[in-house]
């Protein structure tokens, strides 16, 4: 039954239109969940917990806000799906694997029929049977992980990792190019470490020479706008501060200035502190926060920002203790790079496409963290007994 749930999960995305489908997707969640043992809590998983409080009590204030919830909500019940699945994680691979294969073949059907593509604006998109190009984005970056970064790779899987790459350039999804460039380069380090033996973390190193790449990246982009700014969406800036424009975030900045400004601020402290609601940002402008921090900020307020900040900080902590699965490192970080850094333009925690895979591969990140301390406390205190 899991396989087949992980097969459904990238179609069941991909028809967004059936929403009945994500309710059936969660129901089989809960019965895989159910399937399992009961579990040893520990101060992380108590901290989702206290998260997921937090956002019931968010919408609690607001009950218009049940669809948000309900999505936000089930991220969180993925992971303590993964931490009661860690022993069978690889064995889910092949089925996922086949799914987004087929999501492939359906999207090149798209692609050469060209039902496709939609016109935005002025520049025509390509989104397949998905609602929206990031979508389609979202499901080839998804991809490319679970067919570059799953060893031993061959030939083929890099056919499949091109024709990905192809898609998202098609597609004209701006944030993707870097995304996928980020799991490229994670791949090339993932293959160098087989080789040598030399473990990474993520540090402060790994930050300054992402972001200096990141800024490179910019940069061409800037100077091939020039050339094909007619035909692709990308950046054109004379300084690093006209990034945050109208005509680069798409109109992005004035609603997270309407929302930061004109609503939250305009609340009384007591408000701001503990959040609005999870809906009302939508409500007031027509039009959702845009962002994933924004979102938090809007619906928990300064005191759920701090331990959703403690969360991500949990998440870098527990990553960086994986010694010995290190596949399962790569993957996750992976997943966790699309949420963090798609969620500047877009609400991720209300994703299931984007926040479910990352929650799933935390939640075994953790188990098998704590299995691996366990282990090394049982040969060190095995060790002192014998001397």
């Amino acid at each position: 039954m899991e396989g087949i749930f992980f097969f459904l999960k990238p179609i069941v995305d991909m028809l967004y239109q059936f929403q009945f489908l994500d309710y059936i997707m969660v129901v089989l969640a809960l019965i895989l969940l159910a399937k399992h043992h009961k579990m040893r809590l520990h101060g992380f998983d108590i901290l989702i917990l206290f998260l997921m409080l937090l956002f019931f009590f968010a919408f609690l204030k607001n009950e218009n806000g049940l669809a948000a919830f309900f999505k936000i909500e089930s991220g969180f019940l993925v992971y303590f799906l993964g931490r009661c699945y860690s022993r069978n994680v690889w064995s889910i691979i092949p089925f996922l694997k086949w799914s987004f294969l087929l999501i492939i073949l359906i999207t090149a059907y798209t692609f050469v029929s060209g039902v496709g593509f939609k016109e935005w604006g002025r520049i025509y998109t390509f989104c397949g049977l998905y609602f929206f190009k990031t979508d389609l984005c979202t499901a080839m970056a998804q991809c490319t992980i679970f067919f570059c970064l799953i060893h031993p790779v061959k030939k083929k899987n890099w056919f499949v990792v091109a024709t990905c790459i192809f898609f998202t350039l098609i597609a004209n999804a701006r944030a993707y190019y870097f995304i996928v460039f980020f799991i490229i380069i994670l791949a090339f380090l993932y293959y160098r470490e087989i080789k040598t033996k030399r473990q990474i973390e993520i540090s402060w190193k790994l930050l300054t020479i992402g972001s200096a790449s990141i800024i490179g990246l910019l940069f061409l982009m800037n100077h091939l706008s020039t050339f094909l700014g007619d035909r692709f969406l990308l950046f054109q800036f004379d300084n690093l501060s006209d990034l945050m424009d109208s005509g680069n975030t798409q109109g992005r900045n004035e609603v997270w200035n309407d929302i930061y400004n004109r609503i939250f601020m305009r609340k009384d402290f007591i408000t701001r502190f503990f959040g609005i609601d999870l809906c009302s940002d939508q409500s007031y402008l027509g039009f959702n926060s845009h962002n994933l921090y924004l979102k938090v900020l809007f619906s928990i307020g300064y005191f759920g920002c701090f331990f959703y900040g403690c969360f991500i900080l949990g998440v870098v902590y527990y990553l960086n203790k994986i010694r010995v699965d290190r596949q399962l490192f790569y993957v996750t970080t992976a997943l966790f790079s699309i949420y963090l850094f798609g969620g500047i333009s877009y609400i991720t925690i209300e994703s299931t496409q984007l926040s479910w895979f990352p929650m799933f591969f935390l939640g075994i990140v953790v188990t098998k963290v704590h299995a691996q301390n366990e282990l090394e406390s049982y040969v060190e205190i095995r060790s002192t007994r014998n001397k």
